[in-house]
């Protein structure tokens, strides 16, 4: 009977989701064109086009209804976690406030830093951390730096049409499984990670080429806080279930969780620097860019990106139910083979020459 009222609730939670979603994107679409807007000349986006950045609005607002909708059916549901899910609040809030002020003001970049390892450091203060050494300044280490690390993920996949949002859906769905299967007892997870899904969706109904709005660098920090502090909740001491004696093992599933964004950030990061130019100056020099300029339209770049992705979350799912060697080796043959394949795609659109 429990199980009967949570799936209910979930039903609800996501019907409320996609209609206020929807409703949101109608009247800011309407009422805020020039809010944000993206394609100005010192923006780096492979569209010219000027569109406003309104969907990390759209996300915060859908992330506040989650958290009302939750508090109102568990007003006393937070058990020992009171702190960690304050904390969790305060960083998305922190996350999305800095994006949206870069998207109107262009913030300067050591600020912008700044704020993101805030965000990560106000996590580890609250517990939320990786487990992985028994040095625990190691340990928040790695997970400050692999939260700054994500959210920058992210936030560069932001620069054509439906990438950093369906990329954000794989990866929303693949850490929604492991929280169910592994009956993880983190409060408010499941709704954020389903009321997550479900704004998604209907962000791509207008982002998806050609688009009629961009993410955003609000919404592009914020899916990169949620999605970063979900996947170290679940590699945490708050996720018994999920936990494997070689530490290899969990750094695998973190690789394939998080595919593609590592992949083009280490890539584009390390050409960059082998041309002798500076790593952190944007450029149209990204995996997606250079498969375009050999040939692949946007949708298609979109769903061969969402295709590895998928492939990729299949993996690190499967760690779930069965850990062989021979996983292990398919696992690190894939991660190596996207790495090998859109380094050179993006060395051959690109060649190194150094400035």
């Amino acid at each position: 009977m429990l199980n009967q009222t949570n799936d209910i609730l979930i039903f609800l939670l996501v019907v409320l989701s996609i209609i206020i979603s929807k409703i949101l994107y109608i009247v800011l679409l309407r009422f805020s064109y020039t809010l944000g807007t993206r394609g100005k000349e010192n923006e780096i986006r492979w569209s010219s086009q000027i569109k406003p950045s309104l969907g990390g609005i759209v996300f915060f607002m859908n992330f506040l209804m989650v958290l009302i909708f939750w508090l109102f059916l568990y007003p006393n549901d937070h058990g020992n976690f009171k702190w960690p899910i304050i904390a969790f609040i305060l960083s998305l809030s922190l996350a999305f406030l800095m994006g949206l002020s870069d998207d109107a003001y262009n913030t300067n970049p050591t600020i912008k830093f700044l704020t993101q390892l805030s965000c990560g450091t106000i996590l580890v203060l609250s517990g939320i951390y990786f487990d992985f050494f028994k040095i625990q300044l190691l340990n928040y280490f790695i997970t400050v730096f692999f939260l700054v690390f994500i959210m920058n993920g992210l936030n560069l996949l932001d620069n054509m049409d439906g990438i950093s949002g369906s990329l954000s859906l794989v990866i929303t769905l693949n850490l929604l499984c492991y929280h169910l299967l592994l009956n993880q007892p983190f409060p408010l997870l499941t709704f954020v990670l389903v009321g997550n899904i479900s704004t998604l969706l209907v962000f791509l109904l207008y982002n998806i080429y050609p688009s009629k709005l961009y993410m955003g660098d609000s919404g592009s920090q914020l899916q990169g806080i949620l999605l970063g502090a979900s996947a170290v909740i679940l590699f945490s001491p708050f996720s018994s279930g999920l936990y494997f004696p070689q530490i290899s093992y969990q750094f695998i599933m973190l690789a394939l969780i998080f595919l593609i964004p590592i992949v083009d950030v280490v890539t584009v990061f390390s050409q960059r620097i082998l041309r002798g130019t500076s790593p952190f100056i944007g450029g149209k020099d990204h995996t997606n860019h250079a498969l375009f300029i050999l040939g692949l339209s946007e949708n298609k770049i979109l769903l061969l990106y969402v295709s590895i992705q998928l492939v990729a979350c299949t993996l690190s799912v499967s760690f779930i139910f069965f850990s062989s060697p021979l996983l292990v080796i398919s696992a690190l043959l894939y991660c190596f083979a996207i790495f090998a394949f859109l380094f050179y795609i993006t060395f051959k659109a690109n060649p190194i020459h150094k400035s």
